[in-house]
């Protein structure tokens, strides 16, 4: 204001603090640019698609498919919606070697239902009109993992399966009933088990979205001509620490001492299926000789291939799907205890 005078000791104050001000803006920036900015570049693989076979699985009809014209949606540019598979092609000068195995990852918004294949009728359908669609993560030959959304309806599924399944349900309720009669039921956060040799029926009573990983494998041999049934699993015995068995600190610890528990809800080889529960830590995985597939229940962790780049790290968090195939190795490094529904199949 005119009437108020400043003397040179408040103008000499307030220039300082200007400058201060500046240096300590211009600080934060730095900071944040060189140790905030992400770092990481994702490469999306190219996901097969074709998915009769699994699809046919479901019954013994088959399944009215996408059209010809129709193609995948376009990935996203936003990295946490593009499936992931680290690209180590480049790992070793020698062509003669071949290229080290690399993991999948897809968090769950790369299932949304608008980016799966356009519905299709389910033709032998006797209750309602369902109608089906899917998304596919990645097919290794004896192992693929993928989402799959159907409307309500039910139609029956005579013919035994020919490949083992295990899945978790996203949305909606069902049930599965046995070629004896017997019904099995389930909902939200149920994993159900169809294994190979299986017949009966399927009952949509509420569209249903899970995420799945299908096995191939040989014949398992039954006794006494018994029943194969379809077993569900409720979520409390995947997460509840009272149904694991401590496994103790993981001994190839890279960071901290992470505890492992683990519970195993199905086991007909060579198909297995379970949980898998590891307190912040960082694990070191070397060459594994099974495919190993997962789906994060809770916590937050990092998968990183060995010997990559940091750029190639993922970080997981619940909802996401993961492969890690037959011959990897890595890092996993747990920020947040982890939950995790796990399968295998010895390849």
């Amino acid at each position: 204001y005119p009437s108020h005078k400043i003397s040179a000791g408040d103008m000499r104050s307030i220039a300082l603090q200007a400058v201060a001000f500046f240096f300590f803006t211009d600080t934060i920036h730095a900071f944040h640019t060189q140790i905030c900015s992400p770092r990481t570049s994702r490469n999306v693989p190219k996901t097969p698609l074709s998915m009769s076979s699994y699809l046919d699985s479901l019954s013994d009809f088959h399944v009215s498919q996408p059209p010809p014209s129709w193609t995948p949606p376009p990935i996203p540019t936003v990295s946490s919606s593009d499936p992931t598979s680290t690209n180590n092609d480049s790992h070793n000068s020698d062509n003669n070697l071949p290229p080290r195995p690399t993991f999948y990852h897809a968090p769950l918004d790369y299932f949304a239902i608008d980016l799966l294949s356009p519905p299709c009728p389910r033709k032998n359908a006797d209750v309602g009109t369902p109608c089906d669609s899917y998304r596919e993560l990645c097919d290794l030959d004896s192992t693929s993992a993928g989402s799959w959304y159907c409307s309500s309806g039910g139609w029956p599924s005579p013919n035994p399966r020919s490949t083992t399944e295990v899945f978790y349900v996203l949305d909606g309720h069902g049930r599965l009933i046995d070629e004896d009669g017997m019904e099995h039921y389930f909902g939200p956060g149920d994993t159900v088990i169809l294994p190979k040799g299986w017949s009966g029926r399927w009952d949509v009573l509420e569209n249903v979205r899970k995420v799945w990983f299908v096995h191939e494998h040989d014949d398992v041999k039954k006794e006494n001509d018994e029943t194969i049934r379809v077993i569900v699993v409720p979520y409390h015995e995947l997460t509840t620490m009272e149904m694991q068995f401590s496994y103790g600190t993981y001994k190839l610890s890279t960071r901290g001492k992470p505890d492992i528990f683990s519970s195993i809800v199905y086991s007909v080889e060579p198909t297995k299926a379970g949980s898998w529960i590891c307190t912040p830590g960082g694990l070191k995985i070397e060459n594994l000789n099974i495919h190993h597939g997962f789906h994060v229940l809770e916590g937050v962790m990092y998968i990183t291939d060995e010997g990559s780049e940091m750029g190639q790290s993922r970080m997981c968090v619940a909802g996401d799907l993961v492969v890690l195939p037959k011959g990897w190795s890595g890092y996993l490094d747990v920020v947040e205890t982890v939950r995790k529904l796990w399968t295998t199949l010895d390849a």
